[in-house]
């Protein structure tokens, strides 16, 4: 799931409660219609497609400095949790 678009938000800690936010809105919709599987594609920013630069959206290779913004999986470059990690496992715990 890829929701980042111009403008970006001033701040990462905001970007990463918009992830997090679209992250359980997905998966709330999802349990709703009673999917019981979910496959990810990637778990940590470190190994992500999208920051490749033979795949990154061209608005952020004319700009290197938003790259910081290219974190949609639940964990970051550091491997550490991230909120949408946590919005993830809140889904599922709440998944009926």
């Amino acid at each position: 799931m890829y929701v980042i678009d111009f403008p970006l938000p001033n701040t990462i800690q905001e970007l990463d409660r918009m992830v997090a936010d679209s992250y359980t809105r997905y998966l709330d919709l999802y349990f709703a219609a009673n999917v019981d599987t979910v496959i990810t594609w990637g778990i940590t920013d470190r190994y992500s497609w999208i920051r490749d630069l033979n795949y990154m959206p061209a608005k952020f290779q004319a700009d290197l400095s938003r790259q910081q913004f290219l974190r949609p999986l639940p964990y970051d470059q550091s491997l550490q949790p991230k909120l949408a990690r946590n919005a993830i496992a809140q889904a599922f715990g709440q998944a009926t």
